[in-house]
């Protein structure tokens, strides 16, 4: 089960665990450190180890985007993947977003499951790396050139 100060995420983002009272839940809201209640079964899962979060953020100038055959289902694609709260599934939506966003291409619904997978993503390696929200993108983009250099 989950522990007082243990970071969890639940539907709506990351959270620490501030109490646990019957099937209530109450979090400090990451990074906005703002008190919510959930219910219990909000809670999809903990944060990823360290190890898995510095893994994924190797990996993500090889990770492919979301392979979508027919547009009429792109919307559908992107919902299921973001319902599997899994690093490397975010990754794939900000990158279809991004390549789409730079076609011209990119719908609302895109930009929004790009933007809270971001925040997912962001999230975890803050949490995890110690490194500030704001700083993770830059931190990313570092590490891809990094990569790239190797």
């Amino acid at each position: 089960m989950y522990k007082i100060n243990e970071y969890v995420i639940y539907d709506d983002g990351i959270g620490q665990i501030d109490h646990i009272e019957e099937n209530k839940v109450f979090l400090l809201t990451y990074p906005e450190n703002q008190k919510i209640e959930i219910d219990l079964s909000q809670v999809v899962r903990k944060i990823c180890s360290k190890e898995v979060i510095e893994e994924v953020v190797e990996r993500i100038a090889y990770t492919c985007t979301l392979q979508i055959i027919n547009e009429k289902f792109r919307k559908e694609v992107y919902q299921d993947a973001m319902k599997q709260f899994d690093e490397l599934e975010w990754i794939k939506v900000i990158k279809s977003e991004y390549i789409r966003h730079k076609a011209s291409k990119a719908k609302d619904f895109e930009k929004m499951y790009a933007k809270q997978a971001k925040h997912y993503l962001y999230c975890e390696i803050s949490i995890l790396l110690g490194i500030d929200y704001n700083d993770v993108e830059q931190y990313i983009v570092d590490k891809i050139h990094e990569e790239q250099w190797d």
